[in-house]
């Protein structure tokens, strides 16, 4: 299967941010190997960066933009899994964790069911 290159959206904020163009050619590396589009946000101790690569809808030809709200389904659950797994590894959080070290009230509040969340879902 060949793949055509994607087209990139370039970054809001490309100058503010020192690994910018490190952090395109990531998302544009994936785009030219077959995913359709990825937008993505990402946050450090130098500011907030956000941008696109690829299409959000392949068949009209719309190119994908950092505002343009994409399903993850079930896929974003498998994510914050291993993220999580990743994160617990390397000594940063312990998987026994009350959510409340990590969420204030406010945003637990709106949860459904933010008790033993490895427990309830295995």
């Amino acid at each position: 299967m060949e793949f055509k290159k994607q087209q990139t959206v370039p970054s809001m904020n490309l100058q503010y941010i020192p690994k910018a163009a490190a952090f395109q050619s990531v998302i544009d590396k994936y785009t030219m190997a077959g995913l359709p589009g990825i937008a993505i946000l990402i946050r450090d101790k130098n500011g907030l960066w956000v941008s696109a690569s690829g299409k959000a809808d392949i068949e009209e030809g719309i190119s994908m933009k950092p505002c343009i709200i994409s399903k993850g389904a079930s896929t974003t659950k498998t994510f914050i899994a291993v993220l999580t797994l990743l994160l617990a590894e390397e000594g940063k959080l312990d998987l026994d964790d009350k959510i409340e070290k990590w969420l204030p009230s406010k945003v637990i509040d709106k949860v459904k069911n933010t008790g033993n969340l490895l427990s309830e879902c295995c």
